[in-house]
């Protein structure tokens, strides 16, 4: 049994990707300089772009800023690269961010070809009441002054 199983095995293949990211911990606003745009938000909305047709999967949030660091306040529209699997099923790795109408995210974003991109490996980060999310975001409100 043991043999059919490692036959099998060996016979059946799957490619697999997952994340690897190199974070640097950030301490002054020089360790933030790759970023664009860094800010406390309010989800407002998620929906599919049009672009994750493409070759990858993207969506797109809509949301308020409560609290800005770095860039334009004018900006409301995030397009994250990754799947969402609340969205569709369609596309999914371990490189998906899960961001969700109503939840409050520190967003470190770039801009590319006059769009706002994040992705797992910028240091985005949902924000709740667990204490080392509350202690990013003093450490970045500390870091922004």
């Amino acid at each position: 049994m043991k043999n059919i199983f490692l036959l099998l095995f060996s016979i059946i293949s799957v490619n697999a990707y997952s994340c690897s990211c190199d974070h640097i911990d950030y301490q002054s606003k020089e360790d933030l300089k790759q970023y664009d745009f860094i800010a406390l938000v309010s989800v407002d909305s998620t929906y599919l772009s049009d672009d994750s047709k493409l070759d990858f999967a993207y969506y797109n949030v809509n949301f308020t800023i409560k609290e800005l660091f770095k860039g334009d306040i004018s900006i409301n529209t995030l397009d994250v690269l990754g799947g969402n699997v609340l969205l569709s099923d369609d596309f999914i790795t371990s490189c998906d961010m899960y961001i969700k109408k109503g939840e409050k995210w520190l967003l470190f974003a770039y801009i590319e070809q006059g769009r706002l991109i994040t992705h797992v490996c910028t240091d985005t980060t949902e924000i709740d009441d667990k204490p080392y999310h509350q202690k990013a975001l003093k450490k970045i409100r500390r870091i922004a002054k």
